[in-house]
């Protein structure tokens, strides 16, 4: 994928997200802004509140330690 021009950005703790035209607009903590084409919602356990921050319903649940 790095290949392809994706770039992965880690270690930023996203506190909101806006879409603009074509460009997503990612708010971090820090107040840095990240613009994006596209956006891959790969965040594990915090899947669910990403994808509210979109405004997507999710059906995502954390299942319980077994």
């Amino acid at each position: 994928s790095a290949q392809n021009g994706v770039e992965y950005i880690l270690g930023k703790e996203v506190i909101g997200i806006e879409k603009q035209d074509d460009t997503f607009v990612v708010s971090t903590h820090t107040d840095e802004e990240l613009h994006a084409r596209f956006l891959v919602n790969a965040s594990g356990t915090s899947a669910a509140f990403i994808s509210s921050l979109l405004g997507i319903a999710s059906t995502i649940e954390r299942l319980p330690a077994s």
